[in-house]
């Protein structure tokens, strides 16, 4: 009961400073405008004190399972998108380090293995690349490492291994 009454109140102190206004406000066009800003104020007023008493969530509908699938799907979406993205740098990094990096030092990887990290923000960065080598390139390991090492710089872990065959 006591919000009825607060709800009451509220109302008597706007009619109050409404009429104050209305008896300051000018004559002609003007007024006219004055009386649906204070008109708009009155219903205002009246529906933010209904809307803080009542819960009216319970007037709206229940989200329907077709949208809960959808936002479900949206979010599988997404994941895949970002899957997807991750797969192609990492396809294209590959590329770049098998035919921009290791070709200036006369190497043919083996393998290439990236492996990155995607932050919160969906950013993704590089935090190992393995390079595989045949034993023959032996060698060349150590340059193949100091070439990456200059590509990439020290953030990222590099590895260089060898395979026999």
């Amino acid at each position: 009961m006591s919000a009825i009454a607060e709800i009451a109140r509220a109302i008597c102190y706007v009619a109050i400073a409404c009429a104050v206004i209305d008896v300051l406000a000018p004559d002609g066009k003007l007024r006219k405008v004055f009386s649906i800003i204070v008109g708009a104020f009155i219903i205002l007023t009246v529906i933010s004190g209904v809307s803080q008493d009542l819960d009216l969530s319970d007037l709206l509908p229940e989200p329907a399972p077709a949208r809960m699938e959808i936002e479900r799907g949206g979010e599988e979406f997404a994941a895949a998108v970002q899957e997807q993205t991750t797969e192609l740098v990492r396809d294209r990094l590959a590329e770049h380090i098998d035919g921009a990096v290791l070709s200036r030092v006369s190497v043919k990887a083996k393998k290439i293995s990236i492996y990155m990290d995607i932050s919160e923000d969906g950013g993704i960065s590089m935090k190992c690349i393995e390079i595989t080598l045949d034993s023959a390139d032996a060698d060349k390991a150590y340059i193949v490492t100091a070439e990456l090492v200059r590509e990439f710089g020290n953030d990222v872990e590099i590895a260089v291994k060898l395979k026999e065959g």
